[in-house]
């Protein structure tokens, strides 16, 4: 063992997961829709699950919003062409990071889920929203809005499962699974329509955002007093008190203590 005394200066780096700036996600969604019975036919999908990273300067729809164009076409059709230009529009401004687009899911085998991989998000944009047609019908989407990846601490969640309900966006008529109906004039806000129409109470699905980069470790920057001694190879922690943090990113409160060449002491 060695015993080391140091009067100032020694960089430290945080072992928790605060501070860093990006991270990267697996969405995972799971189709529930088969528990509000019958599916209409062989041609029961869910369309392209598109979406944005985003922040919190804007909103691409919203329960009690009006649908937008983009989002009006996506409930209607399932096409994305506004709805990716309107999210391009975002990531021009500086709103918005990356547009997210995954795979429709048709009932015509075993499959019922949708998967995509490595979504980005960072500190500047840490919300997630996507939405999906529920085809055919008439406006009707299963979405989420703007979830943050962001935990309370701003440290990045690693693993979030949420429940997905049916959604009316308010743009076109009809009660039952049917597409080309008569326009509603004027566009009425988007709403739930859970417990409503051809669906019971249950989900509809279930979203995962699973975390897959490896966590960072975070510069805390220097801490100056002292001495400070510290025994290095007998496996027992050394405890430090009285320090000033410079530097320090995030609320850290275990560290790697290092020499200026990134030794650990």
């Amino acid at each position: 063992m060695k015993k080391c005394i140091f009067q100032i200066f020694l960089f430290i780096a945080g072992v928790s997961v605060y501070g860093q700036s990006t991270a990267t996600y697996d969405i995972v969604f799971t189709s529930n829709w088969e528990a509000h019975g019958p599916l209409p036919g062989s041609s029961a999908h869910f369309t392209e699950l598109v979406g944005a990273t985003h922040n919190s300067n804007i909103t691409f729809f919203e329960l009690g919003g009006i649908a937008t164009p983009g989002v009006e076409e996506v409930a209607e059709t399932g096409a994305d062409r506004t709805f990716s230009n309107e999210v391009n529009r975002a990531i021009s401004a500086g709103n918005a990071s990356q547009y997210i687009k995954g795979p429709n899911l048709f009932f015509n085998g075993s499959l019922r889920t949708i998967t995509i991989k490595d979504v980005s998000v960072d500190t500047n944009h840490p919300l997630i929203s996507l939405i999906s047609m529920i085809a055919p019908s008439p406006d009707w989407i299963a979405a989420v809005n703007s979830i943050s990846l962001l935990g309370t601490n701003n440290e990045w969640i690693q693993n979030l499962t949420m429940d997905i309900f049916p959604y009316d966006a308010g743009t076109e008529e009809g009660t039952g699974y049917s597409l080309n109906n008569p326009p509603t004039n004027p566009k009425e806000p988007i709403s739930s329509i859970r417990g409503m129409y051809t669906f019971n109470n249950q989900k509809i699905g279930t979203i995962v955002f699973t975390r897959t980069d490896t966590p960072e470790p975070v510069d805390g920057g220097t801490i100056t007093g002292g001495p400070f001694t510290f025994t290095v190879g007998d496996g027992i922690a050394d405890n430090v008190s009285g320090v000033t943090l410079d530097g320090n990113i995030g609320e850290n409160s275990q560290w790697v203590v290092t020499d200026d060449q990134g030794n650990i002491l």
